[in-house]
């Protein structure tokens, strides 16, 4: 597998948020930044969302606002004031559906526009959730604060014994969980993980599709690790 430069930012930008697409930041000042055939456009983040943090194609603050799949202009999904405190952490589950935990911990669940608590079955915060969107938007992974895992649908969640420092929930429904030195794998509705040791060093940990074929990866600044590969690492 070989890397290559796909965008290259200005360097006004401080901060860089990545989902779906790319939000750069100058201060309080956000653009998604978008390349389609070479041709670079750039979307103004309204500054009254105070945008904190992306999640596939959406970005939250106070608020969310979302690129609309065909224009890819941004629309808002979740008015501002909708929400009790700023958003810190989401996952997109649909359309208009999102998991959201605000910057008090309060978790809710907002179904095309309306919002209700929700309860991830744990009194831990959570600091990161995905959701699986166009495959399977109902269930979801999270992790809490001390790197629990969480699992479950829209109606609720049970927290596992098991620490997980990333997750990641694709569109063929597995979930990707990496710890110091583990990359374990888990089909949603299924409490049994396969687990891959990680050479040592490692920068990070992904994986390719295939149809319905999967194959995890993990690479560091010079090479990639992969078990025995169902399709080519393109």
């Amino acid at each position: 597998m070989s890397f290559a430069e796909a965008l290259r930012l200005d360097a006004k930008y401080d901060r860089v948020m990545l989902g779906w697409g790319v939000v750069a930041c100058q201060g309080s000042s956000c653009e998604m930044v978008q390349d389609r055939g070479g041709v670079r456009r750039v979307v103004p983040v309204p500054d009254e969302l105070q945008a904190s943090t992306v999640s596939k194609r959406c970005i939250g603050g106070r608020g969310i606002v979302c690129a609309d799949p065909m224009s890819r202009d941004l629309k808002w999904a979740v008015a501002p004031g909708l929400l009790a405190a700023p958003v810190s952490v989401f996952t997109q589950l649909g359309d208009d559906d999102f998991l959201v935990i605000d910057s008090n911990g309060t978790a809710s669940l907002v179904r095309g526009g309306v919002v209700t608590p929700f309860d991830f079955g744990t009194n831990e915060r959570i600091v990161q959730v995905s959701a699986g969107y166009y495959m399977n938007p109902q269930e979801w992974g999270a992790r809490t604060e001390s790197g629990r895992l969480v699992r479950g649908s829209l109606a609720g969640g049970r927290a596992c014994d098991l620490h997980v420092a990333d997750i990641d929930i694709g569109e063929i429904t597995p979930i990707v969980m990496r710890d110091a030195d583990r990359v374990m794998m888990g089909q949603m509705g299924s409490a049994r993980c396969y687990a891959y040791g990680l050479p040592s060093g490692m920068l990070g940990v992904a994986y390719n599709t295939c149809g319905i074929s999967l194959t995890v990866f993990a690479f560091d600044s010079r090479r990639v690790y992969a078990p025995p590969a169902g399709c080519a690492l393109d």
